[in-house]
């Protein structure tokens, strides 16, 4: 406990004080020779084969890195060949990090190899010294400082070689250590060496990542020594979008820690909250229990308080990366980091008496991090478990103010975590619960006015949503989301106009953010040249522009997923037109995702309404052509189209004139029918059924869509009535061949001469086909939508009636003369084909705008 107490203090004046480094690089650097526990490599001779000449061209990488419980140090030594002006331009300039709290740096080596010579470059003075502060953007302030030393004189075919140390350990991680070295890079490397030292007889846990070589192990000193000595090293391709933290590279990592509640139990002194029960965290206790009596509202309350009373800023300087501040301090600066906002939260539920813990997490890793070996460098946050009622809250108080009550505010989601008790379980699950949709739009057009479309979005956030939306609201102002929509909606409707001002509405407790805007479109048809018609697109856009965008299916990595994501959108179309009744919904998953499109009929409303849902924060490489299909059908679905109706033709609309001129057909061919039904009658004993040319029977039944088989159906059924004298009816046979195929095709077989194998076995299967295509030509069509279309089915069914027309031709092989007769194109057949032409087209037409 002294240590402890000498350690709080000490990050106390640290935190008051603001720590003041020196700029000067002696203060932080000296020159000198290697430590004997070094092995000193030469630089490679031999030619590189893979390097390439236009790049840098590693020759040596030698990584040497020794620990112990009281001290570290890290040895590096570089060559690199520079073959270019672009590689001289690129990495003529070396630089060296540390953390000046802890950490100093010995140069060893600074010079150039140029044909044969070797030119001594180390000037201490030479280098300049700059404070780092990489993620100043994030409100985070480390102190780091880096070296820079622009080397002069360099030359494009150049070796530069430089050698140092960086001595020094982080005090906050006790005695504890934590490294590993890449055995691979992107890059290929001529001579990789790298030497990893510990103590003999120290616990030591081990974890590789993609079969690295294993090290030769020797022991030298009292130090347990592992060594890699690799020779002309590829580089490695990787893949695009893999998830933050995965490691691309062949790795091997040690650890002190043998797992991770031994990780958890080595930071709890410092972050027991039952050392802070002081005056002023007791006071902030009693203030929120005076306010409410219910537990609930005090666990929410406390949260908060911190997140309104303290602002989040980081400063971690040397230990302040791991160890967190007083939060007397905290209350009194008013800011503070994870570390510390986490503490004064767990300190202030103390005091209320409700079990709370904080919870190490990562950023990038998330759920991923429970892969990762066990030690102190795994995480990168902190947030806060609380547990009340039989139910645990991840809460980040880092977030900043936060809408909902306790059940509906969106808490941290990092997948995993490790709590940190002095007798804590290790690693634990910590999955948010599922609130709802994060974002539940309603898009609805009414187009019953035809010269100008009404157009209002309501869009509903919750949870993270909602705190990003409302936070927008207040640093940009209301005037601002208003512009966006506008502008966003604009893009795809360029003659829009607002129609009263966009409305922001707030529900505090159920946490959520309404937004609603409406608009007016005038003239919103636009002309497709291609058809003639005229279209409104609408779109759920939300929906499409959640999925990801993956570029080719093969990948050796995991694919990133925007995680967590929850989107409903319902596009609400209202038109004078009649779409039916009727409902259907389609779900479909793939790991990771899951999309569902649902489709609402009822008279002149259609409602369209897509979810989309992200369960994973990333998905196997094996499971990505699964996402791209679904992907792609997401984008395909959320894009619709609805057709106008145009102009009447007698009486009818547009979209019926086809269907009206096809009803002429019927009548005319019906009325040639009966003109000239006894035309043939003394020839039908002569020939077999009724046997009419391949070319005819084709070009016919395709462009009268059907008809004309089904006037040769009631053809053969009046040769069996005529010449078989059967009692039958052969135009009701005609129009139910559905059913009387069955019949019609086995006695087109049996008539002599018999049809061969396998045509006898293949009649049935053909007429259950022509039934099963039919009827789904029937049930394809969807009125009034822009997707509708005759189904593909219906000239596929056509087509099954050839091989029965053909048998008929091959039993009237000997009938030439009625054959003849039968396949000439007389003017009933050019009747024929100029009635039913003008629905043929528009059909194919239409089937064509959906091909490729």
């Amino acid at each position: 406990m002294k240590f402890l107490k000498f350690f709080m203090a000490f990050l106390a004046m640290a935190g008051l004080c603001g720590p003041v480094f020196s700029q000067n690089v002696s203060d932080h650097a000296t020159s000198g020779p290697p430590a004997a526990w070094v092995i000193v490599n030469e630089v490679p001779s031999a030619p590189f084969g893979l390097a390439d000449e236009t790049n840098v061209q590693y020759l040596l990488v030698d990584q040497q890195r020794r620990v112990s419980s009281t001290s570290s140090a890290y040895y590096r030594h570089y060559a690199d060949r520079l073959p270019s002006a672009r590689a001289v331009e690129n990495n003529s300039t070396i630089t060296i990090n540390l953390d000046p709290a802890y950490q100093s740096v010995v140069l060893h080596r600074v010079q150039i190899r140029r044909d044969g010579e070797v030119i001594d470059l180390l000037d201490l003075s030479a280098f300049d010294i700059y404070r780092e502060e990489t993620d100043r953007e994030k409100l985070i302030y480390n102190g780091r400082l880096q070296m820079a030393y622009v080397v002069p004189g360099v030359r494009v075919g150049d070796v530069l070689e430089y050698a140092y140390t960086v001595n020094g350990r982080n005090p906050a991680i006790g005695p504890h250590f934590f490294g590993g070295f890449r055995h691979q890079y992107g890059v290929p490397v001529q001579k990789l060496y790298q030497r990893y030292s510990h103590p003999e007889g120290t616990d030591v846990s081990v974890k590789t990542y993609h079969s690295p070589v294993p090290p030769v192990t020797s022991s030298v000193d009292g130090y347990a020594i592992h060594t890699w000595d690799l020779n002309n090293v590829e580089g490695k391709e990787t893949d695009s979008n893999l998830p933050e933290g995965y490691e691309r590279y062949s790795l091997t990592e040690y650890s002190s820690f043998a797992d991770w509640a031994e990780v958890g139990a080595y930071f709890h002194p410092f972050y027991d909250a039952g050392q802070f029960q002081t005056d002023k965290v007791l006071a902030v206790a009693a203030e929120i229990r005076a306010s409410t009596a219910d537990r609930s509202e005090q666990l929410r309350a406390a949260l908060d308080y911190v997140q309104q009373e303290v602002r989040y800023l980081g400063i971690e300087l040397g230990p302040g990366g791991y160890i967190p501040r007083d939060p007397d301090l905290v209350l009194d600066r008013r800011f503070g980091d994870c570390k510390d906002m986490v503490v004064l939260l767990t300190a202030i539920l103390k005091a209320l008496n409700i079990e709370a813990y904080p919870l190490l997490v990562d950023f990038d890793y998330r759920e991923q991090v429970a892969e990762q070996i066990p030690s102190y460098a795994a995480f990168d946050h902190v947030v806060a478990l609380a547990k009340l009622n039989g139910k645990s809250y991840f809460l980040d108080p880092t977030r900043g103010p936060q809408l909902g009550d306790l059940q509906n505010l969106q808490q941290a989601d990092f997948g995993r975590g490790v709590v940190i008790a002095a007798d804590g379980p290790g690693m634990i699950k910590a999955i948010a619960p599922t609130t709802g949709w994060q974002k539940d739009i309603v898009d609805k057009y009414d187009l019953t006015d035809p010269e100008v479309a009404t157009f209002t979005t309501t869009n509903v956030f919750r949870t993270e949503a909602a705190d990003r939306m409302l936070s927008r609201r207040d640093r940009n102002g209301l005037q601002e989301i208003d512009d966006g929509y506008f502008k966003f909606y604009q893009r795809s409707y360029p003659s829009i106009e607002r129609d009263g001002p966009l409305a922001l509405e707030v529900d505090q407790d159920a946490g959520t953010v309404t937004v609603t805007a409406s608009y007016r479109i005038p003239d919103y048809w636009q002309l497709d040249e291609d058809s003639g018609e005229e279209t409104f697109d609408f779109t759920a856009d939300e929906i499409g522009s959640a999925t990801p965008t993956i570029e080719r299916s093969e990948r050796s990595g995991p694919y990133a997923l925007a995680y967590p994501t929850a989107i409903r959108q319902k596009l609400v179309l209202i038109t004078e037109d009649d779409f039916g009744y009727g409902k259907t919904s389609d779900l479909q998953t793939v790991p990771g995702l899951a999309f569902r499109n649902s489709l609402f009929l009822n008279g002149g409303r259609y409602e369209h309404e897509f979810t989309y849902r992200v369960t994973r924060s990333q998905i196997a490489a094996v499971d990505v052509p699964q996402h791209m299909q679904l992907v792609e059908t997401v984008d395909d679905e959320a894009w619709r189209s609805y057709t106008r109706p145009a102009a009447a033709i007698w009486g009818t609309t547009a979209e019926d004139a086809p269907l009206f001129l096809f009803a002429l057909a019927i009548l005319g061919s019906l009325l040639v029918a009966t003109l000239h039904r006894n035309k043939d009658a003394d020839d039908r004993k002569h020939q077999l059924l009724y046997p009419v040319g391949t070319f005819k029977f084709v070009v016919l039944s395709l462009v009268s869509l059907g008809l004309y088989q089904a006037y040769w159906v009631y053809k053969n059924w009046v040769w069996i009535r005529d010449v078989k004298g059967e009692r039958i009816w052969p135009f009701w046979r005609a129009v139910f061949m559905n059913f009387t195929n069955f019949s019609l095709f086995p006695r087109i077989v049996k008539e002599a001469p018999a049809a061969s194998f396998p045509l006898p076995v293949l009649a049935p299967i053909y007429a259950i086909i022509y039934m099963i295509f039919s009827v789904a030509d029937y049930s394809a069509d969807t009125p009034g939508i822009g997707t509708e279309f005759t189904s593909w089915f219906g000239f596929a069914a056509i087509l099954i009636f050839v091989p029965m027309s053909r048998e008929v031709l091959r039993k009237n092989a000997a009938n030439g003369k009625y054959v003849t007769r039968n396949s000439a194109f007389g003017w009933p057949a050019i009747a024929l084909l100029v009635m039913c032409l003008p629905m043929f087209v528009t059909q194919v037409v239409a089937l064509a705008s959906f091909l490729p």
